[in-house]
């Protein structure tokens, strides 16, 4: 009976048939396909479905991956992408993709535009692979795809994040200084990411009650007292 029963088993009825993909589709489906490895005669039975997950989320743009076997012959992948939420430029010609956690989700040509004020802020010219993003500046040292951003870069997602959770599309860009610049024009300076919440609650507050187009700098590295500096010219 035992014979009979891993006889069973190993018949070309359970041999994999196909790899059915959730969470993505068109060529992110197909380079997962790749990516998982599953040969299309191999018995269902014997998938290591661990395995197949971790090659799956070794590629940079895949936050989480699900792997099931769905009898008697097929597959399937459920993926969570990485969300992108903000830009670095690495080349003249290249902007590497970050997600909240700070992994190099892709690099992807393109240029990211940080505006002075007035407009936002967009990567390329036709809306771009970065428009949306909130872009980092100031970072140096290697970045690649399915890396982590180092230290000063993270502190400045950090602030890039919780200020376009808070405060969304009000900033165009942070730098590893902590120096953000908003889309309408002015620098708020955080110094640090200590007391981030009191500090975000104290630059909405100075903003709903000052012309964005005069102010130069917003310090508010101690929240409890926010220092502002206007533009020269402006009342």
């Amino acid at each position: 009976v035992i014979v009979l029963a891993l006889a069973a088993t190993r018949t070309p009825l359970l041999d994999v048939d196909r790899v059915l993909v959730t969470g993505v589709d068109g060529a992110p489906a197909e380079a997962l396909r790749s990516a998982a490895e599953v040969a299309p005669d191999q018995p269902l039975v014997s998938l290591d479905t661990g395995a197949v997950a971790d090659r799956v989320e070794d590629l940079p743009w895949v936050a989480s991956a699900q792997v099931s076997r769905s009898w008697p012959a097929t597959v399937r992948v459920r993926v969570t992408e990485r969300e992108v939420v903000a830009a670095v430029q690495v080349t003249e010609q290249h902007v590497a993709l970050v997600d909240a956690d700070g992994y190099v989700v892709s690099i992807e040509e393109g240029a990211v535009e940080l505006t002075d004020g007035g407009d936002d802020a967009e990567a390329g010219g036709d809306g771009g692979v970065a428009a949306g993003a909130v872009g980092l500046t100031g970072i140096e040292g290697p970045i690649a795809e399915g890396r982590r951003l180092d230290g000063d870069a993270r502190d400045a997602l950090t602030v890039a994040s919780a200020m376009a959770e808070r405060l969304p599309d009000t900033v165009a860009s942070v730098s590893t200084d902590l120096d953000a610049e908003l889309v309408a024009g002015g620098v708020v300076r955080f110094g640090s990411t200590d007391d981030l919440d009191e500090k975000i609650t104290a630059v909405k507050t100075v903003l709903s009650d000052v012309d964005t187009a005069c102010m130069a700098l917003l310090d508010v590295r101690v929240p409890g007292s926010p220092a502002l500096t206007r533009n020269q010219g402006c009342p």
